[in-house]
């Protein structure tokens, strides 16, 4: 586990940040792809991932966007 102290802005109580660490091993991979569809209208896909020997992290994402 990993801990990290970081003071509070303009004299305030600092606060801690923890959570899993990186792994030595791995590969952080992010990748995306957008399409337009017309003049105002767009639809992208995107991936990240982190791969490991023994932790991974996976996410994708699916916008649409529509412009007035």
């Amino acid at each position: 586990m990993v801990r990290i102290a970081i003071p509070a802005a303009d004299g305030g109580a600092s606060f801690h940040i923890q959570g899993a660490p990186i792994a030595a091993d791995a590969a952080v991979i992010t990748a995306g792809i957008d399409f337009d569809l017309g003049r105002s209208t767009s639809v992208g896909f995107g991936y990240a991932g982190q791969l490991g020997e023994d932790p991974q992290s996976h996410s994708l994402e699916a916008s649409l966007t529509k412009s007035f």
